[in-house]
């Protein structure tokens, strides 16, 4: 098994992929009608789904093309979003926020490959909190949250996240898998790890700093 080549493949891919969904963000923000961000939310998850079903079976310019799409599509679903945090925390904060994230998809990366911890029993517990929060963030749509309780929302929806980056970051460092179609399977997992602890962190800190409102 050749590590650096699967390492090497990722970054590029990785690389590629946040510079689609930079594009992406700008394009997406704009969307404010529900009809919108409905149809982009449906290209997100069918481009997610495209790419776990094909990536490894297609050919590696269609695997490569699925995740191009699944970034993209990403993008413009979150755009809304970050043009909030922009508007209201500012592009400097919502800039260092996002090289924050990369600095913690960097560290967990390092734990994950040269500790020697095996990380994958967390798969299944991260997945059981990661619904829960889906769960509790469909039910508060309706009901609203207290501030302490949109905390604490917050904080666990980061340490799920920072544990799919150490399970991801370990199931890279230890796959045979060299092909570009398994490279392309673990990039996307990286990179909706990224994003939703980007927005967890931003939600985080609009939140200590009074600027999300809370029920």
């Amino acid at each position: 098994m050749n590590n650096s080549t699967k390492f090497a493949k990722v970054a590029v891919l990785l690389t590629g992929s946040m510079l689609v969904a930079g594009v992406g963000t700008l394009l997406g923000a704009p969307i404010h009608t529900l009809s919108g961000i409905i149809i982009t939310a449906l290209l997100m998850l069918g481009s997610a789904i495209a790419v776990g079903v094909f990536a490894r079976s297609a050919p590696a310019p269609v695997a490569v093309a699925l995740l191009g799409a699944l970034t993209f599509f990403t993008g413009l679903c979150i755009g809304p979003a970050i043009a909030m945090y922009v508007q209201v925390l500012g592009g400097n904060v919502v800039l260092a926020t996002f090289f924050g994230t990369a600095g913690i998809m960097a560290l967990c990366g390092l734990i994950a490959t040269f500790s020697g911890i095996n990380f994958a029993p967390l798969e299944r517990f991260l997945m059981i909190g990661l619904f829960g929060l889906i769960l509790v963030g469909l039910i508060v749509m309706f009901t609203g949250m207290s501030f302490a309780f949109n905390l604490v929302y917050c904080l666990a929806g980061i340490a799920i996240f920072v544990g799919f980056f150490l399970v991801d970051f370990f199931r890279l460092a230890t796959s045979a898998d060299d092909t570009w179609g398994g490279a392309v399977e673990i990039t996307a997992q990286l990179f909706l790890d990224f994003v939703n602890l980007f927005l967890r962190l931003l939600e985080l800190i609009a939140l200590l700093s009074g600027k999300k409102n809370n029920d």
